[in-house]
């Protein structure tokens, strides 16, 4: 994916550094930088475990963050996720010339409290068979209530809770994603 960014960033004549770092330490990447804003955004933090690692993450953010600097995290909204126990997701599909994908996305509901996230993918060539491939990984449902504690546990404050990216209010029952917007206290 690096290699991909340093790519298109290229083709479109800019200079960007681009460096590969997991939760917990992306600030030891960028040792004496601080930024204004920090983006987590297509579902991402949920693939913390536990709630002390999502705790690194979000302290590894601050870090990140000058003081005053914006963080904005878009997950799936978990609270209505879990209390309905909601295991399909819309489906989706995508084509590009002769070529068609159909996505299909659920979730198993583990003992532990985790979630598997499945990704069952259809692929074709026109007049070819369908190619099935499926994938999955271990996600942990961060609960509204708990990543705004874990903000604040992390310096975080005038945390804001949006329904999407529109900013549209969060309703925990009903909206499809929990977008939060935070200051770096």
């Amino acid at each position: 994916m690096v290699q991909l960014a340093d790519l298109n960033a290229s083709a479109a004549d800019q200079k960007i550094r681009f460096k590969a770092a997991g939760f917990g330490s992306i600030s030891a990447a960028f040792p004496d930088e601080q930024f204004q804003a920090v983006l987590c955004l297509g579902n991402s933090l949920p693939h913390v475990k536990s709630l002390n690692e999502l705790q690194a993450a979000l302290v590894d953010f601050a870090k990140l963050l000058a003081p005053g600097g914006l963080l904005l995290i878009q997950q799936r909204n978990f609270d209505h996720i879990m209390r309905a126990k909601e295991r399909h997701m819309p489906q989706q599909s995508q084509q590009k010339g002769d070529e068609e994908w159909l996505f299909f996305r659920f979730y198993d509901f583990e003992p532990s409290g985790l979630i598997q996230f499945n990704i069952l993918t259809l692929h074709r060539r026109k007049d070819q068979k369908w190619q099935v491939e499926l994938n999955s990984t271990t996600l942990m449902p961060i609960l509204s209530e708990d990543l705004k504690r874990a903000l604040n546990n992390a310096h975080f404050g005038n945390i804001q809770c949006f329904g999407n990216l529109k900013g549209d209010a969060f309703d925990p029952l009903s909206s499809a994603d929990l977008i939060v917007l935070a200051k770096r206290i």
